[in-house]
């Protein structure tokens, strides 16, 4: 499945603001839903034969995208799993300047993403093993 990434708007087939409903078929492949934390307000969507887990507000709108190997997501042309941290570091730092980078990755508000890599600071070369995708105003 295409997972393209258009900052704020969309990964692949699926838009922000997607009622689960229109997120399941927009996906179609086989789902199953869990409590992220016990303080879940809403539930969230594992697509797991595509590495992808959808993230849902109240009333039930899709406001992040997770995705994981085998998941393929790209932004502007380029890969963003499976290539050594640093190396997406360095573009997405020259795209955001004040991105905020963690020991596990970095968060850029400007391009809209997260990417995780558990060992980003002692390993910068390991590879990137997950991003997520979010609507404006996420983390407020």
């Amino acid at each position: 499945m295409d997972f393209t990434i258009k900052s704020f708007e969309r990964v692949g087939p699926v838009k922000f603001g997607m009622s689960i409903m229109e997120v399941r078929r927009a996906i179609d492949s086989p789902v199953h839903s869990f409590k992220k934390t016990q303080t879940s307000v809403m539930e969230t969507d594992a697509f797991p034969d595509l590495g992808v887990h959808v993230y849902y507000k109240l009333p039930g709108a899709c406001e992040a995208i997770e995705l994981g190997h085998p998941a393929k997501p790209s932004l502007q042309g380029h890969d963003l799993i499976g290539l050594p941290f640093s190396e997406i570091l360095a573009w997405i730092h020259d795209l955001d300047t004040a991105l905020q980078i963690s020991d596990t990755g970095f968060k850029s508000f400007k391009c809209g993403i997260g990417v995780y890599a558990p060992y980003a600071v002692t390993s910068p070369k390991d590879p990137v093993q997950g991003v997520l995708v979010f609507e404006r105003c996420y983390f407020d």
